[in-house]
This record gives structure tokens, C-alpha cells and sequence, in this order.
């Protein structure tokens, strides 16, 4: 115990664990009264902590031991050695009244001695007690280390008291517990690999739709879908946020979805198609496709016809930009310029044309599954079913599109050409939507009905100015064409022709050179005629065609063109082609076969045709000094580069040229007609049948009109009626020469001949059209001999034997000019010799069996240089007479029915020439039934005929006794010649 001042000192007198010598630190030490706590404080750190009690005690024995000593040796109060004694306070107080500044120098070095005693105190005495202090510190280190020994034994203890604790009580809940944190740990684990599982599969969903795989992509939507309404996980804050973006994936795969729908409704892919259904049928969405096709079948039209509109717009600078205009579409249409019509147009078909392409090919592919491609086949089909019902309202959509654009353009500016080339393009468009939708265009061709009828009336109106223009500027040259030119090489009209062997070309035949000779030696001995020249005859095939020939075909072509697309004025369109065609033949007849004489010839040979061409004349043709009508036309005239002299033939060359050109035209009208009369209302059929029988069926009798009145322009044999009469027949020996009228109607046919052979220069001449003009010419020197011999007043046996002999001298010079075989009309002219020799009993039956092939006057003729008795021949006479009257009365009612206004063909009435006609087989038609039940009951009654005959065998037998007559006499020539005159003036 004592040594713990000594310690005390000690320690007070170091500073940071080394001591300190400076007095005046020792006296700032120890006057502090903190130092002995910091003193203390540093002991008991060191110390062990079994010792803290003693340390406390030790440090209390040395505080009092420096007080007393101090005390002591200084002389101070003891309340200057405790703790809280503030000395600084304690030395103001103890100031006297009056400090002086003597005073304050004498405390400050009295007090400067008291601090330096008191550090040299506290050194000596610390110093003095050092080996006590570290003895003391080696101590307290020992028992610093016990006391931690002591504590980690203590803690122990504690611990192992502690377990054994828990273990008695607790230890199964802290299993529990552990396992429970465990189970815990584990479930969060297993939500964050699922929150990450639903991470990778949107960003899985998002590639899925951008690559078009939306059946994986929905797939993978349902089952990350599925997930996330998993309850486990709806206590995490994030799953929010992760269904939020879901729904935005499935939205956008929805909207591709639903643009890859759109899109193959204008680009139909079968693999697209089928992976969309697959998508919507993983959706349970199958039922609502049908619907979203048809609404998006209408989306495709109007966004394509809208965007191919306004893609023309904006590259004409028509307006700014289609996002922000926000015009509608028949605003748009009214901005289009009439000169890029046609292009949007066709752009406008095209796209359309896609679109039932697309609809066509997704029906195609329904229909096409099998159990093998796809599960629910039943399903797809009758799904397929369901969208094949649409074509018709989508159709319907089509056309208002496309008459949105029709009706606000401006069709009445366009050439003929361009509104061909629309129509054309909406007749193609016409036609593939009524296949496609097998329903009519009314809706289309309704929009553009009222402007197509104001635009063809104007054009037709203008076409009609134009035709006399034409034809007067036609000088009727033949055109070269191909040998195998047909109708179908008219390209206007070769789509509505339908036969392939319309009109067509044979491959070309050798000719033998015989056929083309111009005399053929029969060995009689006979000199050959002297001909000018040789004619060179076209190929039987080859054609002759005018240019306006071909021009009208093409002007028909243009009008049925028109005709199948405007069917609503199908009719008007009809009755245009009527008059160009009625034009054109009514314009080859006024230029090349009008005139007194032609329409007397015409009346005679063919009533109908002679009705059918003045009605023509009174309706369409404009008369000189009349009010013109609407559709009236200007008669056209003949070219001024026809030349009508001898040396051009009288222009039989271009006569023919006329004559083929309809014959053209006719095969063309024949060609089309089922094709004409499919796009004519039915209403109108009778129209249509009056018009091909009383015009286009009276080609061919114009035809033969022509070449009758080209015969008599090259051969004039009327003159010889008066030198045949002239010529004297009541002879009463029979001579071996022929009369000279016989050679002068041979030299006729010679002359004839060269003609043709000008003719056949210009190359304008037909095997078929000689053959014809030769009938013809050979028909008419058979009337005149027949004629001529009607009108002979006097004849005796031999005079008619004469007469043979001139017709064989004839004919025999006839053989030498054509190969003709046998001659037309031969047989008639030899009936007509041979009926001299005919008994009175048989005159009456032979008068009624040859009536159609003779005129009255001609068996009034006949009868009268008959050797019978005045009264037969005046029976006969009136026999005639009352088959004329008979004949007159059918021909009056035959001629009123044949008005182009009646619904029925008349039949072409029998004349003297019609009848002779009738053998040739060149361009002649057969007489009709109704023709031959007329010539069949022409005539007097049966119990008239039978009377008649009665009489006459009576007056025979009352003759053969009283008279003979002798041939060479001229008894009877005589009195018959007496009897003619007075029944001719009777």
C-alpha cells in the first residue's frame, strides 16, 4: 500500500507512457486535478479486470498521500487537492481591495515559486518511486491477462448453459423455423426463375410476330399468359408491370396478325394463309374469320383504288399530301385530268384483278384440303363455302370504285380510239368480275350508260357526216390483199366471230390452163374468133375488196365493241350498224346499178330488193329539197377517178370491185350474226330478223342486179329483137344458111369477150365473176331470141325450122367463146322453137307447165302464129290472160308483204328472166317453197282446163276432115297473122 503514491507519482509524471523531468510539467500535473483521474484511468485499462476493486483503492491511498505531503511541505489549504475546487476562483477571491500592481508582481513570482516547488516535489518523489511502479505495471498486466482468461471462460460457460437451454426447450421450434425459411427461400427462388422464364418468352413472343410465326408466338403468349395469372405471383410488384407489357405483345400480334390477313387479301400466299388460321384457331377465333376476311376484303379494295389515286395525284401535283388533305375519294376523282384517266384506270383494274385473284385462290385452296394437310377438314371447307359467298358483294364493291372514277370523268372529249380503248379495258374488267362473281355488271355499266349514249350519238352522228365523204372518195380499186384474207383479218371484228372456219381460205388449187382459154377448137373446122387480148383470171379464192369495205367492217367492229359493253343501249348501238351497213349497199346500188332501166330490170327480177332499197332511200337517205333528219345521210356520188368510157370496160372493173366488196360484207354480217344477236335484248329478236332478211339476205340479188346491168353496159343485144322480127319467116323452103343477125350477135359476144379481157388486166376478175357475167350475157341473148320470136307475125314449118337451125348456129359459136356447158336459158329458147309443133290438144296443159318461164305477151305471140283456128287460138289467148290476171294478184300480195315493215321474208316472185335464172349456180338462189306453190296454182281452174281440152280435141277432128295442112304452105300463116293482130288489139 505504500507504494501506490509512489506509483501514483509515477504514473502522473508521464505523458503517452514516458516520463517527464520538466518541474513545471510535474507542478501543472499535479495542480490539475484531472490528472490524478487520467492517471487512474490509464492503471485501471492496463490492470486485469480481476483487480478493479483494488486498483480503485490504491488510487484513493496515493491521492492522499500527495495532499498530506504537499500539505506539507507547501503550505496550502487541503481544498486545493480536491476534485472539484477551482483554484482559479479560489485566487480571485483571495484579491485584496486595493491590488496594486506591486502586489499583483509579488503573487505572480511568489505563486511562479509555489508551482516550480511543487513539480520539483512531484518529479523527485515519481522518480523515487519508479521500480515500485513498474513493478506495480507488470502486475497489473499479469492480472489483466488473468481477467481475460477469467471472461472467456465465464462466456463460455455461458454459451454451453445457454445451448443446453435450448436444447431442452426450443430446439424442435428452431427446426421448424429453419425449415420453414428454408421452404420460403425456396418458393421465392422458384417465382424469380419464373418472373425470368416470363422475361424470355415475350422477348421470344416479340421475335415470334416479327418473323410471322404467329402460331408459335401465340403459343408462347397463352402459356406465358398462364403464368403470370398465377396467383403465387401476384405478391411481387413486378408482375404488374410484366402483364402490362404482355398485353402490349399480344396487341401487336394481334395487329400483325390481323395486316397479314389484310395483306394476303391482294397477295394470297397458301402458306401465310394457312399459318394465320392456325393462329386464330389456337385462339378459339375461327368462327369470326369470315367476318374479318369480308371486312378486310373491303379494306383492300378501297385502300388500293385510294392510294393508286392518289399516288397519280400527287405525281400530277394535284394536291399537296393525302395524309393531311384527308380528302375522300370521289373528291380525289374529280381532280383526275381526262388525259391520265386511262392510266389510273388500267392501274385501278389491275390492282381489283388481284384482289378476286386473291379471293379466287383462298376458295381454291378450301376446297383443295384433305384430311392429310389439316385436321377439321369439314370445318375449312364449309368455312371455304362461307368466303366463296362473298364474291358477289365484293364485286358490287368493285364496280362502285370504279364508278366513282367513270362517272366524273369528261367521256364526250375523248377520240374514238381512247373511248375504244375504255371501254375495252371495262369490258375485260366486265367480264373477269362476271366470271368471277357470276353476277351482272348493271351497277358499272349503269354508271356509264347515260354518258356512253350521249357519247355515241354524237359520234355516230359524226360518223354518219363522214360516210357520203368516204365513199365519194373511194374510186373502187381493188386493195391488195392476201390470197387467205378473211374475215377474221379484220381484228375488229375477230373477236365476236365464233366458227373457226368462217370465211376461210383453201390452199390454193392448180388451174388447168383449158378452163382459162379463150377458145376451145371442137374440130368442126370453124375459124377462132380474133380477140383483142387474153384475160388473165384471178384464183377462185383470192379477194376483191374495196377500202371502204374493209373501213365500214372496222367502223361495225368499233360499234360491237361498244355493244358488249353498254349492253343497256345495246339496241341503239344495233340500229347504228344498220346504217352504216344499210348506207354502204344503198351507195353501191345509186352508183352502180340505179337508173330507169336498172330499176324496171330489178322490179322484174327481184320486187323485195327494189322495196327493201326505196325504204332504205325514204329513211335514211337525205332528199334534195326535203327537212333533214337526225340520222339522215347525204346521197354520195360517184369518184371523178372512174373512168365510164368503153376503154375502162364501162367500169366493170370497178363494178366488181363493188359487187365483191358486199359479198365481203355479206360473209361478215353471216359471221357475227350469233354473236350480234346474243347481245340484243330478246325483245328486240324480231327487229333483228327483219333486218338480216330484208337487207342482208338481198346481197346476194343486188349482187346478181349488178352484174346484169354490168352485162348490159358490155354487151348490147336489144337491137336484135327488131332484126330478128325483121327477119322473114313465113319461107316456104327450108335453106342451109342461118340468118345474118346470128353472126352480128356472135361479133356482139366477141367484143364481149375483150371487155372482160380489160377487165381481167386490172386484175378485178373472177373465175366465178366471168362465169356470172357470161350467164348473164348468155341469158340475155336467149331473151332477146325469145322475144324475137314472140313478136314474129307471120311463120310457116319452115320458118320455125329456120329458127332451129339459127339457135344451133348459135349456140355453136357460143361453144367457141365460153366453156360454159350447157348454156343458160338453151332449153328455153328451144321449148319456145318446139311449141309450133304442139297438138291443140296438148297446147292448153303445155301453156299452164311453162307459163312461169315465158311473159304473156310472149305466149300471147306464140298462140297467134299457131295454125289453129281463130276460135282455139282466141280459147288459148284467154287461157293466157286469166293465168296473167291470176299471177298479177299473187304478185300485189307477195309485194305487200314484203315491205321491210313486215316480220316475214317474201319469196322472190318468178319473172321471164328469174326463171331462166334459176339454172345458173352462180350467185342464184333457189326458189322457195312459197314461190313454187304460187307458180304451181297460177292458172284457171281444173274443170276450165278440162273444157277447154274438150274443145279442142272436137275442133281437131272437125279439122283433119276438112283440111290437111301442108308444110311450105301459107294458108294458115296468113289467117293466124289476121287473127294475132285482132287479138293483140283486143
Amino acid at each position: 500500500m505504500e507504494e501506490a503514491p509512489g506509483a501514483g507519482e509515477h504514473k502522473g509524471g508521464t505523458r503517452n507512457g514516458r516520463m517527464d523531468h520538466n518541474p513545471q510539467t510535474a507542478t501543472r500535473t499535479t495542480s490539475n486535478p484531472n490528472l490524478f483521474e487520467r492517471l487512474t484511468l490509464h492503471t485501471r485499462r492496463a490492470s486485469m479486470p480481476a483487480f478493479t476493486h483494488h486498483d480503485r483503492r490504491t488510487k484513493s491511498n496515493a491521492q492522499a498521500v500527495i495532499i498530506e505531503a504537499t500539505q506539507e511541505e507547501l503550505g496550502l489549504a487541503p481544498e486545493w487537492f480536491t476534485a472539484d475546487y477551482n483554484v482559479d476562483e479560489a485566487i480571485f477571491r483571495a484579491l485584496p481591495e486595493d491590488v496594486t500592481e506591486e502586489w499583483l508582481d509579488k503573487e505572480i513570482v511568489t505563486k511562479g515559486h509555489l508551482k516550480t516547488s511543487i513539480e520539483a516535489t512531484l518529479s523527485s518523489r515519481v522518480i523515487s518511486s519508479y521500480g515500485h511502479f513498474v513493478q506495480g505495471m507488470t502486475q497489473i498486466q499479469h492480472l489483466g491477462f488473468d481477467l481475460q482468461m477469467t471472461a472467456f471462460l465465464c462466456k463460455s460457460s455461458r454459451q454451453r448453459l445457454a445451448a443446453a437451454k435450448a436444447q431442452l426447450t426450443t430446439s424442435s421450434f428452431t427446426i421448424l423455423s429453419l425449415n420453414k425459411r428454408k421452404t420460403n427461400i425456396q418458393a421465392v427462388l422458384n417465382h424469380l426463375e419464373n418472373i425470368q422464364n416470363i422475361l424470355v418468352m415475350e422477348k421470344r413472343i416479340r421475335q415470334l410476330t416479327e418473323i410471322g410465326d404467329f402460331p408459335a408466338a401465340i403459343a408462347e403468349c397463352l402459356e406465358c399468359k398462364k403464368k403470370i395469372s398465377d396467383e403465387a405471383l401476384a405478391q411481387f410488384h413486378c408482375i404488374r408491370s410484366l402483364n402490362s407489357s404482355l398485353q402490349e405483345d399480344y396487341s401487336a400480334l394481334q395487329r400483325k396478325l390481323s395486316a397479314s390477313l389484310l395483306s394476303v387479301c391482294s397477295n394470297f400466299q397458301p402458306d401465310i394463309y394457312s399459318c394465320i388460321l392456325t393462329a386464330y384457331q389456337l385462339l378459339g377465333k375461327t368462327e369470326r374469320v369470315v367476318d374479318k376476311l369480308q371486312r378486310y376484303f373491303h379494306q383492300a379494295i378501297n385502300s388500293d383504288t385510294y392510294h393508286i389515286l392518289a399516288n397519280q395525284l400527287l405525281a400530277l401535283q394535284a394536291i399537296p399530301n393525302t395524309k393531311n388533305t384527308g380528302m375522300h375519294y370521289r373528291d380525289m376523282c374529280l381532280l383526275l385530268k381526262d388525259e391520265h384517266f386511262t392510266d389510273c384506270l388500267e392501274a385501278t383494274f389491275q390492282a381489283l384483278e388481284k384482289i378476286m385473284q386473291a379471293h379466287h385462290a383462298m376458295v381454291t385452296w378450301h376446297r383443295s384440303l384433305t384430311s392429310s394437310n389439316i385436321a377439321d377438314v369439314e370445318h375449312m371447307k364449309k368455312m371455304g363455302e362461307n368466303i366463296a359467298a362473298l364474291d358477289k358483294a365484293l364485286w358490287t364493291e368493285m364496280q362502285r370504285r370504279v364508278s366513282a372514277i367513270v362517272t366524273t370523268v369528261n367521256l364526250e372529249s375523248f377520240q374514238i380510239d381512247q373511248f375504244m380503248q375504255v371501254l375495252s379495258q371495262i369490258k375485260k374488267f366486265t367480264d373477269a368480275g362476271e366470271g368471277y362473281s357470276g353476277s351482272e355488271s348493271n351497277l358499272l355499266v349503269g354508271s356509264i350508260k347515260k354518258q356512253s349514249k350521249d357519247y355515241f350519238l354524237r359520234e355516230h352522228q359524226s360518223r354518219l357526216e363522214d360516210l357520203p365523204t368516204i365513199m365519194e372518195a373511194e374510186n373502187w380499186a381493188k386493195m391488195p390483199v392476201k390470197l387467205s384474207y378473211s374475215v377474221r383479218d379484220v381484228k375488229e371484228l375477230r373477236n365476236f366471230i365464233r366458227s373457226d372456219d368462217e370465211d376461210t381460205a383453201d390452199a390454193e388449187e392448180e388451174i388447168d390452163p383449158r378452163l382459162l382459154a379463150p377458145y376451145v377448137d371442137e374440130g368442126d373446122g370453124a375459124p377462132p374468133p380474133v380477140l383483142a387480148m387474153q384475160p388473165t383470171l384471178l384464183h377462185k379464192d383470192e379477194r376483191i375488196l374495196a377500202s371502204t369495205a374493209i373501213r365500214f367492217l372496222q367502223y361495225i367492229g368499233k360499234y360491237l365493241h361498244m355493244m358488249d359493253v353498254l349492253k343497256p343501249i345495246a339496241f341503239e348501238i344495233f340500229v347504228g350498224i344498220t346504217h352504216i351497213f344499210q348506207y354502204y349497199l344503198y351507195t353501191v346500188y345509186q352508183v352502180f346499178g340505179s337508173g330507169p332501166m336498172a330499176e324496171d330490170l330489178m322490179n322484174q327480177a327481184n320486187p323485195e330488193l327494189l322495196v327493201t332499197l326505196k325504204k332504205i332511200g325514204t329513211q335514211l337517205i337525205h332528199q334534195p329539197g326535203s327537212e333533214k333528219k337526225k340520222c339522215s345521210i347525204e346521197p354520195a356520188h360517184l369518184s371523178r377517178g372512174v373512168e365510164l368510157s368503153e376503154t375502162n370496160a364501162y367500169a366493170v372493173p370497178e363494178r366488181i370491185v363493188a359487187v365483191e366488196s358486199l359479198s365481203f360484207m355479206a360473209c361478215a354480217m353471216q359471221a357475227i350474226k350469233p354473236r350480234l344477236k346474243g347481245m340484243l335484248p330478246k325483245s328486240r329478236d324480231a327487229y333483228f330478223e327483219r333486218f338480216y332478211a330484208n337487207t342482208v339476205d338481198m346481197i346476194p340479188a343486188l349482187q346478181r342486179h349488178l352484174y346484169r346491168t354490168s352485162v348490159l353496159l358490155l354487151i348490147d343485144l336489144d337491137p336484135f329483137v327488131a332484126k330478128i322480127t325483121n327477119v322473114k319467116w313465113d319461107i316456104t323452103q327450108f335453106g342451109v344458111e342461118h340468118n345474118d343477125y346470128v353472126n352480128a350477135m356472135l361479133k356482139e359476144f366477141q367484143v364481149f369477150e375483150q371487155h372482160l379481157g380489160i377487165v381481167a388486166q386490172k386484175r378485178c376478175l373472177l373465175e366465178r365473176a366471168k362465169d356470172t357475167l357470161w350467164n348473164y350475157a348468155i341469158i340475155k341473148a336467149m331473151d332477146v331470141l325469145v322475144e324475137g320470136f314472140s313478136r314474129v307475125k307471120k311463120c310457116s314449118a319452115e320458118g320455125r325450122g329456120l329458127m332451129k337451125l339459127d339457135f344451133q348456129t348459135f349456140q355453136t359459136g357460143l361453144f367457141k367463146l365460153t366453156p360454159i356447158r350447157p348454156l343458160p336459158g338453151a332449153s328455153r329458147v328451144d321449148t319456145f322453137i318446139t311449141a309450133f309443133y304442139e297438138p291443140e290438144t296438148e297446147l292448153p296443159k303445155w301453156l299452164q307447165e311453162h307459163y312461169p318461164e315465158y311473159t304473156a305477151k310472149q305466149l300471147l305471140g306464140l298462140i297467134q302464129i299457131m295454125p289453129f283456128k281463130r276460135r282455139v287460138r282466141t280459147e288459148l289467148s284467154q287461157l293466157v290472160q286469166d293465168m296473167e290476171k291470176e299471177s298479177q294478184a299473187k304478185r300485189y300480195i307477195i309485194g305487200a308483204a314484203s315491205t321491210p315493215s313486215s316480220t316475214t321474208t317474201t319469196p322472190t316472185l318468178p319473172s321471164s328472166t328469174a326463171g331462166v335464172g334459176t339454172s345458173i349456180s352462180v350467185a342464184t338462189p333457189p326458189i322457195s317453197s312459197t314461190a313454187s306453190s304460187i307458180v304451181t296454182t297460177a292458172g284457171p281452174t281444173l274443170s276450165a282446163l278440162k273444157q277447154l281440152s274438150s274443145n279442142l280435141r272436137l275442133s281437131s277432128q272437125v279439122k283433119e276432115k276438112d283440111t290437111t295442112l301442108t308444110p311450105g304452105t301459107g294458108a294458115s300463116t296468113t289467117t293466124s297473122s289476121a287473127e294475132n293482130t285482132t287479138t293483140t288489139s283486143t
